[in-house]
């Protein structure tokens, strides 16, 4: 049955995936750079410049997510484990069976909805520089992580970190006044000494 192929993945992602990153990942993936997960704007805070409205806004909006989610996951797994009971019955009774998947289908899409309503007020939060930023820091993202990931190694071993913080900085800056590729070109830099790449 193809609404049983439908809900297996459903179930998998919505029951056992934790927390609202779940929700944060599913936005990226489907819409690319046009929205900003909570936790990147968390740790942007301090080049953002947030006004305190908008840390209160933001801070309401996604407390109100986890808890509304929260609810749906709890919701998902209650029906889904309706769902498993009545699918091991020896005979199925379709029209049944498909009721409790329409009823976990719901659910996922009024998870996805609230989803969406976060990344949507989170962006419409922010003013246009501070879109700006976030952009920067979007497709700059998977060379940042690599380069904290570097840089927590670092100072795991007890290195010298100085010259790379003044460089955080300075990416810091350009990427606030929107100068996303001399950012990049700070930031290729770091990732050349996190390396060791002397030669370059």
């Amino acid at each position: 049955m193809k609404i049983i192929r439908q809900l297996a993945s459903i179930v998998a992602l919505s029951v056992f995936a934790a927390g609202l990153a779940v929700g944060a990942d599913n936005l990226e993936e489907k819409l690319g750079e046009s929205f900003y997960r909570p936790e990147q704007i968390k740790k942007c805070a301090p080049m953002l410049n947030l006004t305190e409205e908008q840390q209160t806004t933001l801070k309401n909006a996604y407390e109100a997510a986890v808890d509304k989610v929260g609810q749906l996951k709890e919701q998902i797994r209650a029906e889904s484990e309706k769902f498993a009971a009545l699918a091991k019955e020896q005979h199925l009774d379709e029209k049944a069976l498909t009721a409790q998947g329409d009823k976990i289908l719901d659910l996922d899409r009024e998870m996805k909805h609230e989803q969406l309503h976060l990344g949507v007020l989170i962006k419409n939060t922010l003013t246009p520089e501070q879109q700006t930023t976030m952009n920067g820091v979007n497709a700059l993202d998977p060379k940042l992580r690599e380069a904290t990931k570097l840089a927590d190694k670092w100072k795991a071993d007890g290195r010298d970190l100085s010259k790379l913080v003044e460089m955080k900085t300075d990416i810091e800056a350009k990427l606030q006044a929107g100068n996303v590729k001399e950012a990049e070109a700070t930031l290729d830099r770091a990732l050349d000494i996190l390396n060791e790449r002397t030669g370059k």
